[in-house]
């Protein structure tokens, strides 16, 4: 059975790609960082993992059914925050946690848990976009930086969701767009 890793998320628009990369420069970090380019900045709403084939089009369906009932939102950085907590190796820029955010996550959930084998429903959400990865866990020095940094003020729509391929190609992830639905 041929397997795809999809999740649905909603990529950032220019500004705030241009935003988040020069905040990120102006951190001043001296660990070795992979940073994640700009143009792969996206808020996952929901990772499903390894999915069949031939889950794709109830996906598709079921992306388009969320879109369609819900309204699009606005969502704010609050501060950079460390993956994960203990001995942490990732560093992303944390999201409000809104209640709208939440509605948005819980409506793309229910909508596509039919349609898949993946136990998706009473997982903890943690709104980011991921930045930049460290093969060794962050020293404890550049951690003081991240989590000291003036907080990341800004606001930005969820306009559309997309379902996404994760595809590993010999270096690095890349996300190829399959389906995209506009928020109600």
């Amino acid at each position: 059975m041929d397997t795809l890793r999809l999740f649905i998320g909603v990529e950032t628009t220019h500004p705030v790609q241009k935003f988040l990369r020069q905040r990120w420069g102006a951190l001043g970090l001296s660990g070795a960082y992979k940073v994640v380019p700009p143009e792969r900045y996206h808020l996952t709403i929901a990772f499903l993992g390894d999915c069949s084939v031939e889950e794709v089009p109830g996906l598709i369906a079921a992306l388009e059914q969320a879109a369609a009932h819900h309204e699009s939102l606005f969502a704010s950085f609050n501060n950079f925050i460390l993956l994960p907590v203990r001995r942490p190796s990732a560093v992303a820029a944390g999201i409000l946690p809104t209640p709208e955010l939440h509605s948005l996550y819980t409506t793309v959930v229910e909508a596509v848990a039919p349609v898949t084998t993946l136990a998706l429903v009473g997982r903890r959400y943690l709104p980011h976009v991921a930045l930049a990865r460290s093969r060794e866990p962050i020293s404890e020095a550049d951690q003081n930086k991240i989590l000291l940094a003036e907080p990341l003020a800004m606001e930005f729509p969820l306009m559309t969701l997309t379902l996404f391929e994760s595809r590993f190609d010999g270096k690095e992830h890349n996300y190829y767009p399959l389906a995209s639905a506009d928020l109600a």
